[in-house]
């Protein structure tokens, strides 16, 4: 038994016994037009509703709503926690950070990242003007 007064669920959701005929609904979420499949995951329903009472017990939304307008949330660096800014696309609405919209130099770096990467898969990518070929600087 655990502190919640349950025992260890070593079952998932898609292998519950005797089988659940409304683990489809237990097992997966739908938020925004995105799927959420829990179904290999070792939870029960008691677990998600744990999950679920935590978070709306703790300040979740508030640091969620902090990190998504670029406040300085990171407490070990003193900075703005970025992941969000990193997967939106460049005509998205602006993440300021102190007083920045910073999407235009993300997608400028994501777009740098991209070129080497395709260079590097095209074999157009040279190590340096002194040494043309990026493998012998490797194959020593």
């Amino acid at each position: 038994m655990n502190n919640t007064g349950s025992t260890h669920n070593t079952s998932t959701c898609a292998t519950a016994s005797p089988p659940n005929p409304t683990a489809s609904a237990i097992c997966t979420k739908t938020l925004d037009g995105l799927l959420f499949d829990y179904s290999k995951n070792r939870l029960g329903e008691d677990t998600l509703q744990l999950l679920c009472r935590l978070a709306e017990a703790s300040p979740l939304a508030g640091q969620m709503h902090a990190m998504q307008n670029g406040e300085k949330i990171n407490l070990s660096e003193h900075r703005a926690v970025l992941h969000t800014a990193l997967r939106l696309p460049a005509d998205a609405a602006p993440v300021y950070v102190d007083g920045e919209n910073i999407l235009p130099k993300i997608h400028r770096e994501l777009d740098r990242a991209l070129a080497f990467a395709e260079s590097l898969n095209n074999g157009s990518h040279r190590a340096s003007p002194t040494n043309p070929s990026p493998t012998s600087s490797t194959s020593a």
